[in-house]
């Protein structure tokens, strides 16, 4: 996994965070989590386009993003992150030829280019090792694979009750080493399941039960106080985004920097 430490807090390559959905659905009558797991994927894989907003609690920090997106093929996320009295907003731009990164601060503002073309795969159409903290997507995924692989990699049981599905999932350590083997990363598989084990071995995700559209998740560790809490709000899918909402152009007199060839050697060096 590749790390570009330019600014410590908001650009970090080894965190899985998290997204949300609501859909309008039949429901099951069938309180098990198999049931429910299925209805949910039903959902996600008739999406053709999805608009939401995520907050996420972090160390202390709030991160509020806006995320919309055509499945595998364009991606946009805005966020904003308030730590302290400052604020920074980042803008990620997956046009289909490049991820533009807009970083703005107080005094400055930087553009990231990368050719998509030189770093992702059809499996994973987004993931070219460039990771954002706090979007509320897993790193290198869109808005639904998130779910998938967050689906795929737990073993659920479910309540419900007062309106509300609670699943809660124990981490399916084979299932996720899978996942982790189709990820970049400079650390052995194995390090990796056992690094994620210690800190996320479980998941709490609650929904509406009427739409099973998710209320928010936490993700941490067996007898410890959750690590990331995730609230969502707003989703809208299957509906025309506007013909510009993924087309970028840096603001004028800013420098734009691509790493692309940095990246792709950092990823050849950990071969």
């Amino acid at each position: 996994m590749v790390r570009i430490n330019i600014v410590s807090f908001y650009r970090i390559a080894a965190c899985v965070l998290f997204s949300c959905w609501s859909i309008e659905t039949l429901a099951t009558d069938d309180c098990s989590a198999d049931a429910l797991v299925s209805d949910i994927r039903k959902n996600l894989e008739v999406m053709s386009s999805y608009q939401l907003s995520a907050n996420v609690s972090l160390g202390g920090s709030v991160v509020v993003s806006q995320i919309s997106g055509r499945p595998s093929e364009r991606l946009r996320i805005d966020m904003n992150i308030a730590q302290g009295g400052d604020s920074i907003e980042i803008k990620a731009v997956f046009d289909g030829s490049h991820q533009w990164v807009e970083t703005r601060g107080s005094s400055r503002v930087e553009v990231l280019k990368i050719s998509l073309s030189e770093l992702v795969n059809s499996q994973r159409p987004f993931d070219t090792s460039y990771y954002l903290m706090g979007s509320g997507l897993l790193n290198g995924e869109d808005f639904p694979a998130s779910l998938f692989t967050l689906l795929a990699t737990y073993e659920f049981k479910a309540v419900c009750e007062r309106g509300i599905v609670t699943l809660s999932g124990t981490l399916d350590e084979e299932e996720f080493a899978k996942y982790a083997l189709t990820k970049r990363s400079q650390a052995s598989v194995e390090s990796r399941v056992r690094q994620y084990s210690e800190r996320f071995s479980q998941l709490v995700m609650e929904f509406d039960q009427l739409s099973l559209g998710i209320k928010g998740y936490e993700l941490g560790a067996v007898g410890e106080r959750a690590i990331f809490r995730v609230d969502f709000k707003n989703l809208q899918v299957n509906e025309k985004l506007p013909v510009n909402h993924f087309f970028y152009r840096a603001p004028k007199d800013v420098k734009v920097v691509d790493i692309t060839e940095e990246l792709l050697l950092r990823l050849r060096s950990a071969e």
